[in-house]
This record gives C-alpha cells, structure tokens and sequence, in this order.
C-alpha cells in the first residue's frame, strides 16, 4: 500500500545530524529559562493555603522535597541536554520531569512548557547529541539522525505559527487593544496598533508557510528574525517571549539545506 510504503520511507530515512545539534541548544536553553521561571510558582504548590489543581485524581499535594527534587532534577537534566552529555538519558529524564511539572496542578500550565516538553521528547528520539556536543566531541558522536522526528518538529513550528495567528483572528485582538495594554507607551496612537495587529497576524500566518519552499526560505527567515526581535525589544519583557523566540528560531535551521537530507537505506 502507497501509505504503509510512505510510512515505512519515513522511519527508515535519515538526516545530517549537525542542524538538529543545534536546535538541542536553542531547546535547552529554552528549558533552563523556563525552569527558571516556573520554579517560585512550583514552590507555591508547597503552600496549603494556595489551591491545588492536579490533572488526576490521587495527586496529593507536593512536598518541599519533592519540589526541590523535581527543580534540581530538571535543572541537572536540562544542562546534560543542552550540552550533550549522556547520550538519550538527560532528554528522557528531562522529558518526564517536564511531564511531572504539567501533571503536579493545571495552573501550571502554559502553552511554553508543553511545547517544550514536546521538542525535548522529539530531539530526544532523534538523538540530538549526536553532534555539536560533548558526547560527539568526546566520539560518541554520529553523521546522521533518524529523520521522522525531524519532520515532526518541522511541523511543530508550523503548527505554533498557524495556531498563534488563528488565535489572533478575534475582534480584541484585530482593534489593537491587545497591543496597547502590550505597549503601553504607543497608547496614543491606537491606528497604529491597530494596522500592527493585522500585520502581525498576516506575519505569523506566512511564517507557518513560507520555510517550507525554496524560493521563500531566505526571505521568510529574515521576517522571523524581525518579528521576534521586535517582540521582544517593544512588549512587556516575559520569559514566555524569549522562549517563543529562542525556540522558533533554534528549529528554523531544520528548514536548511534540504538537499542535505540523506534517502532511505
């Protein structure tokens, strides 16, 4: 059958393991900061005066040393990660210390710390330390990677694009109002906002799209940069802005160079 053929191509082809190398690094970077950021709301879980919201029933609440277990397990995995070292162990470990932080109360919960959750558990398949890290360095390395994780995460920046700017197609957020309370400073000038709002969208919706051709590629790279950039020189500073733009822009190199990828065996 055409699709169980496609399929089994997939699974069976592989990519260069360089860029995906450096995407590990932009993730882990992405998890320490985020780690950094979530840990005085996890300590808060500690509190009995703060109300719990675990996704299963049966969690009770957390104790400090399982706070702190959890904050310097995560920490430890996540640097292993970003460096390297350990071969798949550190991205397991980290994937599941991630889980645990989503599991332990839904307020916790961030659309960031999914998508972290997700990257680090597909790099991890891919075996994202087999280049630029120590494990390579050290010649535990390799020249390619599995290629379906790759595809997944490549889809994964498409669908964080489409869904940031479905998400915007509402009135709030199309009348600018959105922005002013984002950027206070410009609140004189609501036309602005408002036209920066659409542009926004518009810009979003062409970066889900436009890494995936050729002809685009380049151009479309350039108008991320922008777009991030600005993000994060003109709105509130948010750890969740730099994240969003230190792990989008980490996977944009999985678009390049396509012709280096390698066909099934």
């Amino acid at each position: 059958m055409p699709a169980l053929s496609f399929l089994h191509a997939e699974v069976a082809r592989r990519e260069p393991s360089g860029p995906v190398g450096l995407v590990r690094i932009a993730v882990g970077l992405g998890v320490v900061i985020k780690l950094l950021d979530i840990a005085p709301k996890l300590w808060r879980t500690t509190d009995p005066q703060v109300l719990l919201l675990p996704y299963f029933e049966g969690l009770g609440r957390p104790t400090p040393l399982i706070v702190l277990a959890l904050l310097a397990l995560g920490t430890v995995a996540a640097l292993l990660f970003l460096a390297g070292w350990g071969g798949r162990t550190p991205g397991f470990v980290l994937t599941g210390v991630l889980g645990a932080v989503l599991a332990l109360d839904q307020q916790l919960y961030s659309n960031h710390l999914y998508l972290l959750t997700l990257l680090v558990a597909l790099l991890t398949l891919a075996g994202a330390g087999r280049a630029v890290s120590l494990d390579a360095r050290h010649g535990r390395g390799g020249g390619t990677v599995p290629g379906w994780p790759l595809t997944l995460l490549r889809w994964q920046l498409t669908l964080l694009y489409l869904f940031a700017a479905l998400s915007k197609l509402n009135p709030t957020f199309l009348s600018g109002a959105v922005l002013v309370e984002q950027l206070p400073r410009f609140a004189a000038y609501p036309d602005v906002l408002r036209w920066a709002s659409w542009l926004g969208l518009a810009l979003e919706a062409w970066l889900a799209l436009g890494l995936w051709w050729p002809r685009t590629r380049r151009w479309t790279v350039v108008l991320g940069v922008l777009f991030h950039s600005t993000v994060l020189l003109f709105m509130v500073p948010k750890a969740e802005l730099l994240v969003f733009g230190l792990v989008s822009l980490g996977l944009y190199r999985l678009f390049f160079p396509a012709v280096d990828r390698e066909p099934a065996a």
